[in-house]
């Protein structure tokens, strides 16, 4: 479990410098937002986030640049603004899929799209969930991962693999299903599956500590976020993603949380027994201080 975890952690994508949105694409998705009657703070702005070494850029998310008090308003972003599907009820698989081909619609028109601020952010993320892989990257995965250590192919193709028989797939297409499959919300508003802009950059944090916002929903109006405590500048805003496993994380938004970590085993030769194991982080320097494993629920 040590020596995957530290593999897992240590693949951890960095975003070539090429993919860093410039200056201009996060000024014009909030600038977009304030026209439609939404509010940013002008403490925040869009950014990758610059490596220990300074020279790398890794994952892009959403930054302050002064200080920020406890329950202050981050953002409302208003439905003028949201990419949706169309809600039927008791429906959650179809609201995905026509959210995503709604998505692609925009995508297509480029700058004729009401949404053209918002679709040139997502038209630059960079696709690296493990089921967009090459045959030979997932087939050197499962090799690493052998029987033992989830997630299985199962897992983290099946979504992907459904949606491929049902509908093909075109560049755009995947470009669409990827950003809703790793960025759209859901968030007390029914079956629906929302593409919310700025929102949407905010990234997960497993350490409690750490996570200093909140979002919040009202269908037909819009989200709202707030932080939950003091903010220092230069800090990263980050909320919690739905979700109890690391590798849930990992098979669904491509990344590898940070400290503390929880996986799940299916002990199959051992009687059927499920473990829960769970790895924490001293507060020093982040790295692996202890871990303890239990029965799972």
């Amino acid at each position: 479990l040590l020596v995957t975890a530290t593999v897992l952690n240590n693949a951890r994508p960095v975003v070539a410098a090429q993919l860093e949105p410039t200056v201009d694409d996060g000024n014009s998705l909030i600038s977009w937002i304030r026209r439609h009657n939404g509010f940013v703070d002008d403490r925040l702005v869009i950014r990758n986030k610059i490596l220990d070494d300074s020279t790398q850029l890794s994952y892009r998310g959403l930054f302050t640049t002064a200080d920020i008090e406890a329950n202050e308003e981050l953002c409302f972003v208003p439905w003028s603004t949201i990419i949706t599907g169309t809600p039927e009820e008791g429906s959650f698989d179809a609201d995905f899929e026509t959210t995503v081909f709604n998505l692609k619609h925009e995508l297509e028109l480029g700058e004729e799209s009401h949404f053209a601020p918002y679709a040139n952010i997502i038209r630059s993320h960079d696709i690296s969930v493990p089921s967009t892989w090459s045959l030979e990257g997932r087939a050197y995965f499962e090799e690493m991962l052998g029987d033992f250590f989830p997630p299985r192919h199962s897992e983290y193709m099946g979504s992907l693999e459904w949606f491929v028989h049902k509908y093909g797939l075109d560049a755009t297409l995947l470009r669409a299903w990827y950003a809703v499959s790793s960025r759209a919300i859901n968030a007390n508003v029914g079956n629906q599956w929302l593409m919310v802009p700025i929102v949407d950059l905010v990234n997960h944090q497993s350490n409690d500590i750490l996570v200093n916002s909140a979002r919040y929903a009202e269908s037909g109006v819009g989200f709202k976020m707030q932080s939950t405590k003091f903010i220092p500048a230069g800090s990263e805003i980050y909320t919690q993603y739905f979700g109890d496993y690391t590798p849930f994380f990992f098979q669904e938004f491509g990344f590898v949380e940070d400290y503390p970590q929880r996986w799940k085993f299916d002990l199959e030769k051992a009687g059927g027994k499920v473990i829960d194991i769970r790895l924490f982080a001293n507060e020093t320097d982040g790295n692996l201080s202890e871990w303890f494993y239990s029965d799972a629920p």
